[in-house]
């Protein structure tokens, strides 16, 4: 919260996150911290308009973690006919050439290790494209993506983002936001 504050007092806009997103697309916004799933669109927003670089994450030491987060794959079904549908599918999905494509259409980390350097694939794409390589680069960082226990994990993560919209705006103190927050998440947390 006190680098929140730092960058708010050093001409960092008070955007929520949707203002962010928006100026940073249209070149008013020189640095955005985001997933790599955005990166398709950031791109092409960029194009012709502004040059887009990429970097990593900043972490103070190879020992820090990452929460991953993303997209999983279930299977709804108890018909055998479907089921194996649905294998199949999952097993392209999350083979070398599913994964090649959902990395070229959306920027997401792959969940396959081998699709990275297959070079019939994401190899020849991230050899063209190195912006997209970087976010798998962490993979060795990344970690469970964690959820708040109960039913206001949604609730939760918007009133840490309200908390720090008011500092980063100076409209609060981080003291003061840290508190305030810490009972606004404790209100919403299973008892």
């Amino acid at each position: 919260l006190q680098l929140l504050q730092r960058l708010g007092k050093e001409g960092q806009p008070g955007f929520e996150r949707d203002q962010a997103r928006q100026a940073f697309r249209a070149g008013k916004l020189g640095i955005l911290f985001g997933a790599s799933s955005a990166l398709n669109g950031y791109q092409q927003s960029a194009a012709g308009n502004f040059r887009l670089k990429v970097g990593s994450l900043p972490v103070s030491s190879t020992a820090d973690r990452l929460p991953a987060a993303g997209n999983g794959i279930v299977m709804l079904t108890d018909d055998p006919d479907r089921q194996k549908a649905c294998w199949d599918y999952i097993k392209f999905a999350v083979g070398t050439a599913g994964q090649t494509i959902m990395v070229e259409a959306t920027g997401y980390v792959p969940v396959n290790l081998a699709a990275i350097s297959d070079p019939a694939g994401l190899g020849r794409f991230f050899d063209a494209h190195p912006e997209h390589r970087i976010a798998s680069q962490r993979i060795a960082m990344m970690t469970g993506w964690f959820s708040f226990p109960g039913e206001n994990n949604s609730r939760i993560i918007k009133a840490i983002e309200d908390h720090c919209y008011l500092v980063v705006s100076q409209k609060q103190h981080p003291a003061a936001a840290l508190s305030s927050l810490g009972k606004d998440v404790d209100a919403l947390l299973p008892h």
